[in-house]
């Protein structure tokens, strides 16, 4: 009996280090993986920030299906009374060890990202959409909403800025002198067509907002010009719209910024231009100073991972490594479609790598310590994949497998050596949302 009692507790622990061999992967670990959601509502996240105290603050859009109206008698009420109806910002706050500890929602249609500020409070972004009654369905407009809350998720202030036509929010950062900084991609009305449409252009949005809401500074910058001649650069206008300007329809898309000591650099996509039309994606950085004055900018074609052609390549996510910077974002035609850029201080390309990424997925990447960093994507096998890289080596990876993920949107953010990783996967049939905590 005892030798019987011996074999199973061999064999059981044979299996615990089995179980551990396969979620440890060259030194990473999944501390938990967790989802938050609502048989009676879609909850899918768009953004994750951490605080000092280790807990994560997850915003994103809710938004209630069929189950949230329950038939009692001859009449229709809601199954839960905790959600409300329609469409709504939701911000969760989790604690260090996955447990839910409070949920709001706001009256935004969309959180859309949000920081930790010096002061510990947590400031967010998203949109509203208002109508004009005069010219209700040909003149929409989506506002820039933004909030400050505490750590108890109580309200400071919230306000809109909506003073652009169809602005959508991006990015938020604190700048170093505790403003809030939201990048926006704004569509402006140029030219009347039938049917009360127009023909828009879409440009990035800058809105400068101190710490008690006050918008101090609202800007755009447009592209007037694009020397085909040299590819990899492209000139913007002087801030604010130029109706006389030349129409150049394609921009740039910024989806990413950060701060250095005396200027703000902004990652996204430059769109090329053949006759009018957007005809290729390249990868795009510039830098400009604290009033948004350009300095230089640059765009980059890339050769696929296994060919000499030329790729086209979605630039989404910028960090920054001492003076260098690494760019993250699509390989749209290679095999593996993920990929990075690893910059020098002028914006001269040192080195790229190629990584396993879903064709839509855009790739967040965070810098570390000691030449390190780290991304994390959607795979088009419906996981999360988390990447650490060292200089151009790629040290170790790890993919999420307990829950499919069924969004190509993911997002990161990095407190010690841990990353905690939110995307949106399908829990009892309903899009809810995914946390991932990675220990590295």
């Amino acid at each position: 009996m005892k030798l019987k009692n011996l074999l199973i507790s061999v064999g059981v622990l044979v299996i615990i280090g089995v179980l551990l061999f396969v979620i440890k992967t060259n030194g990473q670990s999944i501390v938990y993986e967790k989802t938050f959601g609502s048989l009676y509502a879609e909850f899918r996240p768009n953004a994750i920030a951490v605080d000092k105290e280790g807990n994560s603050y997850i915003t994103g859009r809710c938004e209630t299906n069929l189950a949230y109206f329950k038939k009692v008698g001859d009449d229709y009420k809601y199954a839960d009374t905790t959600i409300p109806e329609g469409t709504h910002l939701y911000l969760y706050k989790i604690n260090n060890e996955g447990k839910l500890t409070k949920r709001i929602f706001l009256w935004a249609i969309e959180g859309i990202d949000l920081c930790i500020t010096k002061d510990g409070n947590i400031a967010l972004t998203g949109f509203v959409t208002r109508y004009r009654k005069e010219n209700y369905e040909g003149d929409r407009t989506q506002g820039v909403y933004s909030a400050m809350l505490n750590k108890n998720l109580e309200m400071i202030w919230q306000k809109i800025d909506s003073s652009q036509y169809n602005s959508v929010p991006e990015k938020m950062i604190e700048t170093k002198d505790g403003n809030l900084l939201i990048v926006a991609h704004s569509m402006i009305k140029k030219v009347p067509l039938n049917y009360g449409l127009t023909d828009d252009d879409t440009h990035d949005r800058f809105l400068l907002i101190n710490k008690n809401g006050k918008t101090i500074k609202d800007t755009t910058l447009e592209m007037v010009e694009i020397d085909h001649s040299k590819t990899d650069e492209f000139l913007h206008l002087k801030p604010l719209y130029n109706a006389n300007a030349p129409k150049i329809a394609p921009a740039n898309l910024i989806y990413d910024v950060i701060e250095t000591e005396t200027s703000f650099v902004f990652a996204g996509t430059a769109m090329s231009n053949e006759m009018g039309i957007a005809m290729g994606q390249k990868f795009f950085i510039m830098e400009t100073d604290k009033q948004f004055k350009l300095i230089k900018t640059k765009s980059y074609e890339f050769k696929r991972d296994t060919q000499q052609e030329n790729d086209e390549n979605w630039g989404y996510s910028i960090a920054k490594d001492g003076d260098n910077y690494i760019m993250a974002g699509i390989a749209h035609y290679s095999g593996n479609r993920n990929m990075i850029a690893y910059l020098d201080k002028n914006f001269d390309t040192l080195y790229t790598k190629h990584f396993n990424g879903d064709i839509f997925s855009f790739p967040k990447v965070i810098s570390l310590s000691n030449g390190k960093y780290c991304t994390c994507s959607y795979t088009d096998s419906d996981q999360i994949a988390f990447n650490l890289f060292k200089d151009k080596k790629l040290i170790s990876k790890m993919s999420s497998g307990k829950y499919k993920i069924i969004d190509f949107h993911a997002s990161m953010a990095v407190k010690d050596r841990y990353a905690y990783i939110t995307a949106v996967c399908k829990d009892s049939g309903v899009a809810s949302t995914y946390l991932a905590k990675v220990k590295f």
